[in-house]
């Protein structure tokens, strides 16, 4: 199997992340400061980034942040992770967005949520895989010439 290669995918996608919109809901502070760490890392800028400490404030600040792509924990207060993800793929306006879900969760608790999410990534994880999952699935998305991120 041929690794593929990250450096290349992220400087390709440089344009992509620059105007990219990203959106990160988790309830811990220190995971929502190292998920923009990532983000920036991969050149989004820091003014694209938005945080919601659960999936109720996400949903309701999505309406002015629009984001392209979220990043959002399972367990949360108020409203968990999947049931933010169901809600996203309720409207028909979303259908673009895309959704990975960190989570600690058990293998058969994330069938539920597979047809929701892009992808899923374990907790605990290194912010290095948080990064190539990013780079995976946008890139997925960029060569899709029927999604947004195609046409950049």
């Amino acid at each position: 199997m041929v690794t593929p290669d990250f450096d290349a995918i992220k400087k390709k996608l440089s344009g992509v992340f620059s105007t990219m919109r990203v959106m990160v809901v988790d309830d811990m502070p220190m995971n929502l400061d190292s998920y923009r760490l990532i983000l920036q890392g991969l050149g989004v800028q820091r003014s694209n980034i938005f945080s919601a400490t659960n999936g109720l404030k996400a949903v309701t600040s999505m309406v002015s942040t629009k984001p392209d792509l979220i990043l959002s924990d399972w367990n949360m207060p108020v409203m968990d992770g999947l049931t933010l993800a169901k809600n996203i793929r309720k409207s028909s306006h979303l259908d673009n967005l895309i959704l990975i879900m960190i989570t600690a969760e058990s293998e058969a608790d994330l069938e539920e949520a597979r047809p929701y999410v892009n992808a899923f990534l374990r907790k605990p994880v290194q912010n290095h895989v948080i990064e190539k999952m990013i780079l995976s699935v946008v890139a997925k998305r960029v060569a899709d010439p029927n999604h947004p991120l195609g046409h950049q």
